[in-house]
């Protein structure tokens, strides 16, 4: 389903940035599709160290795939990685500057 097969990897990057989760409450459903798992879900994860977020996920998209991003919204810095493969950095800015932001900010990839 939607969580299995779409979500999974971005949960799996989020348990290595963030860490990992303390309780999540989540609902899922099969709205459109004709098949036996759900195609659309969310989430509500707390972690361990406090941080909350969300997880929104959907098979849904009209003719095909629309996006996927992550998005970090901290105290002295936001991250925003999106795109259709999550291959952009559409969003680096933090408190203080870093000798490597500028690099980061252009180690966006292209897919084929």
């Amino acid at each position: 389903g939607a969580f299995m097969n779409q979500a999974s990897h971005y949960i799996d990057l989020l348990d290595w940035i963030v860490g990992p989760v303390e309780s999540v409450m989540a609902y899922t459903g099969t709205l459109a599709r004709n098949i036996e798992v759900e195609d659309s879900g969310v989430a509500a994860l707390k972690w361990r160290n406090g941080a909350m977020g969300t997880v929104n996920v959907s098979m849904l998209t009209y003719p095909k795939n629309f996006e996927g991003s992550i998005t970090l919204l901290g105290e002295r810095g936001s991250v925003r990685v999106g795109g259709l493969a999550v291959n952009e950095i559409q969003h680096w800015q933090f408190e203080t500057p870093h000798a490597m932001d500028a690099q980061i900010a252009d180690a966006s990839y292209q897919t084929t």
